[in-house]
């Protein structure tokens, strides 16, 4: 058996995918075209730190993550804030995670009697099947079946789409409430996950510990998947060297979904399918103040969709002055062609409308992901399907990504889990 495993992309699903080869005997090679690893949950090296540029946070529930967590020995963690504040009906408003009457109230008359309503079922749907939630159970597909014919500003009240339910699809997405379907909802509503954690220090250590283990080739880039009568059959990959052709019998792709074109050739009833598959653009601004701009009240705030920032939050709520600002939303994604400078004057413009900024800035990083946050689409099974048998049919390849099982990195682990035990399996 080949126990060579190559693997295009060192994002999570990348790197985590070498970490489960490694712990089965099996060997790997990853190729990143950037120059580091991270991907999309990547970072910003200062000369006193990291600024984070994507994704950071993890949940209790994700055993895939702290397997990879407790094998480096990182398990010094912080706790994220614990109350979330939306903006609704031009005021901002402050929920703990763990509601109390007087907040059950507050929402209540927010979004009203009929909007409280269905966010208790849904809910508590979500609690009752949330093991069955996913692709492999058949929940989501008989949800997509019900629902997905439309998205879900068609089927909940006006006042719960825009405030809570906006909050998960701009956060987990970057999609507003109607470009969101239940069966996307469902999947990326964060009940029952446990607590929310991040690393003490940065996320950019784990990363670059878990890329340490193996054979990174950073600033490398896969041009194309070499495949012949349905086999692998290599890659060529081009660095400063220039291109040339490696031999390979066996390729994990764990680029973005939307990247997989560029490095295979697909039919086209593949290609349609992907297509179906959304990615937003957003961009994160990371900010840094003289003194604190959050308090200990609110360390977050969820933006309505007449502002260009979807939302925003302390870094740490031991670091009030450290401020990430999203921009995400139909009305952010008109800001992305702003320069950086101006980008950062309107979020913080915007900003000091719910939050005064009292306090000069001292730095400030943009980070773009115009290939953006994936959000997933209308009956996803069915173009997730159409994909996998594709993948299926050619001896040698495999799949790994945020399309798969979910959109967080746990989800990404998870994918990543599925693609190794079928290498090591075959």
């Amino acid at each position: 058996m080949d126990k060579d495993i190559h693997i295009i992309g060192a994002g999570i699903s990348g790197l985590g995918s070498a970490h489960f080869l490694k712990k089965s005997g099996f060997s790997s090679t990853v190729y990143e075209s950037e120059g580091q690893p991270g991907g999309r949950a990547g970072y910003e090296k200062l000369e006193d730190g990291y600024f984070e540029t994507g994704g950071k946070n993890f949940a209790e529930s994700w055993t895939h993550f702290f397997e990879i967590a407790n094998d480096l020995k990182m398990n010094e963690l912080d706790k994220q804030h614990h109350a979330f504040n939306i903006i609704m009906n031009g005021e901002l408003k402050t929920f703990r995670k763990t509601m109390g009457f007087a907040e059950v109230v507050t929402m209540m008359k927010d979004i009203g009697i009929t909007g409280s309503l269905q966010f208790k079922r849904m809910i508590n749907y979500k609690l009752k099947h949330k093991h069955q939630l996913n692709f492999d159970e058949g929940k989501l597909l008989e949800v997509e079946k019900e629902y997905d014919h439309a998205p879900i500003t068609e089927h909940f009240h006006e006042k719960l789409c825009k405030g809570p339910l906006r909050m998960f699809s701009i956060i987990m997405g970057g999609a507003e409430p109607e470009e969101t379907y239940y069966s996307n909802l469902l999947h990326i509503m964060p009940f029952g996950v446990g607590s929310l954690r991040t690393f003490s220090n940065t996320i950019g250590e784990f990363f670059e510990t878990l890329a340490s283990n193996h054979d990174v080739q950073l600033n490398t880039r896969v041009n194309k998947v070499l495949i012949e009568d349905n086999k692998i059959a290599g890659l060529m990959v081009e660095n400063q060297d220039g291109e040339q052709r490696v031999d390979a019998s066996k390729v994990l792709v764990t680029l973005p979904l939307h990247l997989l074109p560029n490095v295979i050739d697909l039919p086209e009833h593949v290609k349609e399918a992907i297509k179906l598959v959304r990615y937003f653009p957003v961009a994160l601004i990371n900010a840094e103040y003289e003194s604190d701009i959050f308090t200990e009240d609110c360390q977050s705030i969820m933006f309505d969709d007449s502002f260009h920032i979807g939302h925003c939050s302390a870094n740490r709520s031991y670091k009030l002055n450290s401020v990430r600002f999203t921009i995400a939303g139909k009305k952010g994604r008109e800001a992305l062609k702003l320069s950086d400078e101006e980008l950062v004057k309107l979020a913080e413009s915007e900003f000091s409308s719910i939050l005064p900024i009292k306090s000069p800035r001292v730095r400030y990083h943009v980070k773009r992901h115009m290939g953006g946050l994936c959000a997933y689409g209308a009956n996803h099974s069915q173009a997730k399907k159409i994909i996998c048998d594709y993948v299926k049919s050619i001896e040698g390849l495999e799949i790994a990504g945020d399309y798969l099982e979910g959109h967080n990195m746990g989800s990404c682990l998870s994918a990543a889990k599925k693609a190794v035990n079928n290498f090591t399996q075959a």
